[in-house]
């Protein structure tokens, strides 16, 4: 039986650690990331005997490594929790929260049986997923969208079905989950496309942060069907498939030999979502689209300077890029503008002050982010200070700004209540 680690020495921990007692979830010990709580010990209200506090590497020493985290904050961080947990390595399905844990209860996702994502899990494989939290509810591709569908489907329903009904699942535990039956029945409702699918793999530009170079630089049609390949089907079997959201991350679609046909259907259906480009090359398509108010631009920037720029992107195409999303803007569409924060490289004024006033000049919303690849460390005192920058920026001038699940040490970067919401 694996030893249970409580994520969070709060008061909510004290106020319902003796409940949670009664009910047969107790800790071997606390982690906490407030130093200040450190090899101290929390008592719960009516008990007797404290619970040690440590730092969470030694919490999960302490556990020999065979343990669980169980989230133990005021249930509105949960999801922040969640991710940080994750970006610090821990295996999502080791991630529970106490409140979730009786079965009995009926519980529904909004996006169960809703969310289908496709995406590369490999250099070699194609898989599907059936939601974009947990990484076990996942399939390898068979090759034929149509039956990756079908099982979608059948696997989606089977999980919504014994959440409904208070059946034990692999859904148990994950903070997407809320009280009571789903209002509707699953129906696709929004596919996630994301790089690396065949007819995807394309981009011309060489992030240093990018985890799917490999699959760029060694594309392989392992899926057995292209991105058009997908949105066609979808326009032919799928009942009112123009009210299907579309989030476009496959690769760079400016280049991609499927974008006069994909986009031309996105067109002709008016599908709302969000197309992330890296605005290298201008498309009048997009614009269009952006035009007609149905779709969102999101384009990682991650420099204010032209020096940089070519650092991060492995291309010096900085001011082409700025003068495409001038272009852009005059569409009159809503722009998201991303800063992701890289040590060494762009966590400077020079940066983010340019950067800031680019997105301010194109009224684009500003998305603070963070080195998937650098996460199993704290945040150093200039990366806290860009970071702050950044928003007091966003701040003082009025300019939307959110930041991204991925962000781990986001409490250690800023206050996290000065962001309206996060993605």
């Amino acid at each position: 039986m694996r030893k249970r680690i409580f994520y969070g020495a709060g008061s909510y921990a004290v106020a319902n650690l003796a409940f949670w007692k009664e009910r047969g979830v107790f800790p071997e010990c606390f982690a906490d990331a407030d130093k200040s709580k450190w090899n101290t010990e929390l008592f719960g209200f009516s008990l007797s005997e404290g619970v040690d506090i440590l730092p969470l590497k030694d919490a999960i020493e302490r556990c020999g490594g065979n343990y669980e985290i169980y989230v133990t904050v005021l249930p509105d961080y949960w999801d922040d929790v969640f991710d940080f947990l994750v970006n610090k390595g821990i295996s999502r399905e080791l991630i529970r929260f106490p409140e979730m844990q009786s079965v009995g209860v009926s519980k529904h996702c909004t996006q169960l049986g809703n969310y289908l994502v496709l995406t590369k899990a490999d250099c070699d494989t194609l898989v599907v997923m059936t939601c974009c939290y947990h990484g076990k509810r996942r399939f390898v591709s068979s090759g034929d969208f149509e039956k990756d569908y079908a099982k979608w489907r059948v696997m989606t329903s089977k999980l919504v079905d014994d959440l409904e009904h208070g059946l034990g699942s692999t859904c148990i535990g994950c903070p997407q989950l809320k009280d009571g039956v789903a209002q509707s029945k699953p129906q696709l409702r929004r596919i996630n496309l994301s790089t690396g699918i065949p007819g995807g793999e394309y981009c011309n530009l060489r992030c240093c942060y990018c985890t799917y170079l490999d699959m760029l630089s060694n594309p392989k049609n392992v899926g057995g069907y292209s991105v058009l390949d997908v949105l066609s089907w979808i326009v032919n079997n799928i009942d009112d498939a123009g009210s299907i959201y579309i989030d476009y991350a496959a690769g760079e679609i400016t280049i991609s030999p499927y974008r006069n046909e994909m986009l031309g259907l996105w067109k002709k259906l008016n599908w709302q979502g969000t197309i992330l480009t890296n605005c290298v090359i201008y498309n009048q398509d997009i614009a269009d689209l952006l035009h007609s108010g149905k779709v969102v631009l999101n384009c990682s920037l991650d420099a204010g300077t032209r020096s940089t720029y070519a650092k991060i992107k492995g291309v010096d195409c900085f001011d082409t890029t700025i003068s495409n999303l001038r272009k852009y803007a005059v569409s009159g569409g809503a722009i998201k503008l991303k800063y992701i924060l890289l040590r060494g490289l762009n966590d400077n004024e020079a940066d983010v002050s340019g950067f800031f006033e680019i997105a301010k000049e194109i009224g684009a919303e500003v998305i603070l982010s963070w080195d998937s690849n650098d996460c199993l460390r704290d945040a150093s005192e200039t990366e806290r200070d860009m970071a702050q920058r950044l928003v007091a920026l966003c701040k003082e001038f009025d300019v939307p700004f959110i930041y991204t699940d991925s962000i781990l040490n986001i409490h250690d970067l800023v206050d996290v209540n000065d962001f309206a919401q996060v993605r």
